[in-house]
């Protein structure tokens, strides 16, 4: 005799109202909105829920069907489902708390507890760098209903946390109405203050940032020879003058800094010794020294090609990551 399928529970997504840390390894989640009408606690005094955990990657069909989802999917694919107790229920405010076991990044439902915290610092939406407000808004409202990770940095520490962005329509700068992912949490740029100096003291302080944003600017270059930091860091004419923008609307000051930093980089790129550059002529000047003798016209001419061509696969790899990072590649998805 053929077993009849077991009846699929009804699914309800509540929104997560607040995070409380009851102790550094205990994490209580708050969590209703909405979604709180259709919920259906029983009758008893242990009451307990099932979770469900979507796989960072991978496209899951809205709304979320547990059987069509096995149907579809390998089940490597699957959502993890994990039981939690339900601690209290509020049916007049439209909540309850679940509280989870937190040891730092293992598992699953602890990192997600976690979750964004205010003050963390956003660096990367899916593994692609974010440096502005807007690109990481650009970021999040692109990947409407998908599951990805978010790399953050928390007191020190860098954590890759798994969201999920809700799908809403709202109209776009053309008029018409479009779906963008929203993850429910606000951005706060860090505030800036202004201190007068006096001349000396104004053009020592200037010589110290200059020395300390260089040696930040050389070990930038050294991660991302390494492969320590994407290469995907590297921008363009696009993402310099999107800055620059950003930076005008901030205040004469903001883009004044902004400038200075460019020349910064611009200067430590003008002395690596490349051919065409100042650094490859101060890096012939070596080699004359240690030769004794000048450099055959025909082995500098050489090397010139060789550097523009450097310069030339530099610059077209710039553009290139300025174009991903606006998307201008999306109607070849």
């Amino acid at each position: 005799m053929a077993q009849a399928p077991r009846r699929q529970r009804p699914l309800t997504r509540l929104q997560v109202q607040r995070v409380e840390w009851l102790t550094p390894h205990m994490i209580r989640v708050v969590a209703g909105g909405p979604g709180f009408a259709s919920f259906i606690a029983n009758e008893y005094t242990d009451r307990y829920v099932k979770l469900v955990f979507r796989k960072p990657d991978v496209d899951y069909p809205e709304p979320l069907d547990l059987q069509e989802i096995r149907a579809q999917l390998p089940r490597e694919q699957w959502p993890t489902t994990r039981t939690y107790t339900i601690r209290w229920i509020d049916a007049a405010a439209a909540e309850l708390a679940i509280d989870f076991v937190y040891h730092g990044e293992v598992g699953i439902a602890g990192p997600w507890a976690a979750g964004l915290k205010p003050g963390d610092l956003v660096r990367a939406v899916a593994d692609q760098p974010v440096f502005t407000p807007e690109e990481l808004m650009q970021a999040i409202q692109k990947r409407a209903g998908q599951t990805f990770e978010v790399t953050v940095e928390r007191e020190g520490r860098t954590l890759r946390l798994p969201v999920t962005a809700t799908v809403v329509k709202e109209k776009v700068p053309g008029g018409q109405e479009a779906e963008v992912g929203r993850i429910g949490v606000g951005i706060v740029t860090r505030a800036v203050s202004y201190e007068a100096y006096s001349l000396p003291r104004a053009v020592w302080y200037g010589a110290v940032k200059t020395w300390e944003m260089t040696a930040i600017t050389v070990k930038g270059l050294w991660k991302i020879v390494i492969g320590v930091l994407d290469r995907s860091n590297i921008g363009g004419p696009i993402q310099i003058a999107a800055e620059a923008g950003r930076q005008w609307r901030e205040g004469l000051a903001s883009l004044t800094l902004f400038t200075a930093v460019i020349s910064v980089n611009l200067a430590v790129l003008n002395l690596l010794p490349v051919p065409m550059l100042d650094g490859g002529h101060l890096f012939f000047f070596v080699i004359e020294a240690v030769l004794g003798r000048p450099l055959s016209l025909r082995k500098r001419e050489w090397a010139q090609q060789v550097g523009l061509v450097l310069l030339m696969l530099l610059m077209v790899y710039a553009l290139y990551n300025d174009l991903v990072r606006i998307d201008a590649f999306r109607f070849l998805k």
